[in-house]
């Protein structure tokens, strides 16, 4: 099952870099069998701080980071049987 996710093919990026109030994602999966993805944030240590389900044929998600303190952390596509890709970014 697990290749089925591997499989997708898709666009992924986050932007700006440093953030501050906000992280835009932008998302494009071009396979009719994609699955329930999502976005996942994580500080350095691994510690996730948001997750965020992506709605299917959703292009563009802002993700409010007010809550969330400066730092270095990590925005990770997931789908049902691990990780897709990751992001590295910087809250001011």
């Amino acid at each position: 099952m697990l290749e089925s996710c591997h499989r997708l093919s898709y666009f992924f990026n986050t932007y700006p870099n440093p953030a501050q109030n906000y992280l835009n994602i932008l998302l494009s999966v071009k396979n009719e069998d994609a699955e329930e993805l999502s976005i996942e944030i994580s500080d350095i240590s691994g510690r996730v701080v948001l997750t965020e389900e992506m709605v299917e044929n959703v292009k563009q998600k802002r993700i409010d980071l007010s809550s969330i303190k400066p730092g270095t952390y990590i925005c990770s596509l997931k789908c049902k049987q691990g990780y897709l890709k990751s992001n590295t970014f910087i809250i001011e």
